[in-house]
């Protein structure tokens, strides 16, 4: 196990991005989760993985990029690679759509996420159906979500190394932009 130590600078800059093919009340959660963080991101970039962009929006003090990815299929790692290139930011966030950020989650993220760290994976949590409707709250959000129970949960502090390719889980991680650019992105042969 080896542990890393919080030394992010404070000019760092952060995209968060997800992609969408309809669920437009998901999007609208993820974006008023952005709203809620201690720490915004400079900006959202939406993957639009259908014909039309979103419209009606939340307003946010962040500005709100949709970029169109077309294909039959759900390209999500040729989606995943365009968001993650159309991004201006030091620190990539990438949040599936149907994913709230906790409030912390983007500060949380840039305490870690420098050149060199890799890909950061973050807690996700299960939310009951009907359970993030008009209104939600965090502590409604945090009374009812559970963790999945094939997952191995966060340390108790800092961050753990995994070596083990399948641990990943694209739903919800963060990598810095130099190291996304080591990596040459998502395999784009793969849909679905």
């Amino acid at each position: 196990m080896t542990s890393f130590t919080p030394s992010v600078p404070e000019n760092t800059t952060v995209s968060a991005l997800t992609l969408a093919r309809g669920r437009a009340a998901h999007l609208r959660n993820v974006i008023l989760g952005l709203t809620r963080q201690t720490r915004q991101p400079d900006e959202l970039v939406i993957g639009v993985m259908q014909d039309r962009l979103y419209d009606d929006l939340p307003q946010t003090d962040f500005p709100i990029r949709q970029v169109q990815v077309t294909g039959n299929e759900l390209p999500l790692s040729r989606a995943r690679n365009t968001v993650a290139a159309e991004a201006k930011g030091d620190c990539l966030v990438f949040l599936d759509v149907d994913c709230i950020p906790a409030p912390e989650l983007i500060a949380d993220y840039m305490g870690y996420v420098v050149p060199g760290n890799g890909l950061i994976m973050g807690e996700v949590n299960y939310l009951p159906a009907g359970t993030a409707t008009e209104g939600w709250s965090y502590p409604k959000l945090e009374a009812v979500a559970v963790r999945h129970s094939d997952r191995q949960g966060p340390p108790a502090e800092g961050l753990k190394r995994c070596n083990d390719y399948r641990c990943f889980w694209s739903l919800n991680f963060a990598i810095h932009r130099e190291d996304w650019d080591r990596s040459g992105g998502f395999d784009e042969r793969f849909t679905g």
